[in-house]
């Protein structure tokens, strides 16, 4: 995870999401935010997109991948929705590229974020 263009961290993703606790008032002053995610298999036949969500998984922001799983997000055009949250979830969403696929979309948690 890049905030600001200053590297934050890098954690392995495994079947549990990532759990964070932080202070509004450490991230109020975010601008950029930058999340890269690289798969073991990324040859397979889906196209990914990151998932922003409230507590309650109500989308708030949708980014389909730039390429090679980075995602640049715009937090300026989201920060008020942020700000006013109590949990946020990132998920990785995974839907076939070609619509005439017979194969499920899949749906992944990354990270939930509760702010406090």
């Amino acid at each position: 995870m890049i905030i600001n263009n200053k590297m934050m961290g890098e954690r392995v993703i495994t079947e549990d999401p990532i759990v964070i606790n932080a202070s509004r008032k450490k991230y109020k002053n975010i601008y950029k935010l930058v999340l890269k995610y690289t798969l073991q298999n990324a040859s397979s036949p889906f196209k990914r997109s990151i998932e922003i969500t409230n507590g309650g998984e109500d989308p708030l922001y949708t980014l389909n991948e730039s390429k090679g799983g980075i995602y640049n997000i715009n937090i300026a055009s989201i920060k008020k929705k942020l700000m006013t949250q109590k949990v946020i979830k990132v998920f990785l969403m995974e839907n076939p590229a070609n619509d005439r696929m017979a194969m499920p979309s899949r749906r992944k948690l990354l990270i939930e974020l509760h702010l406090k």
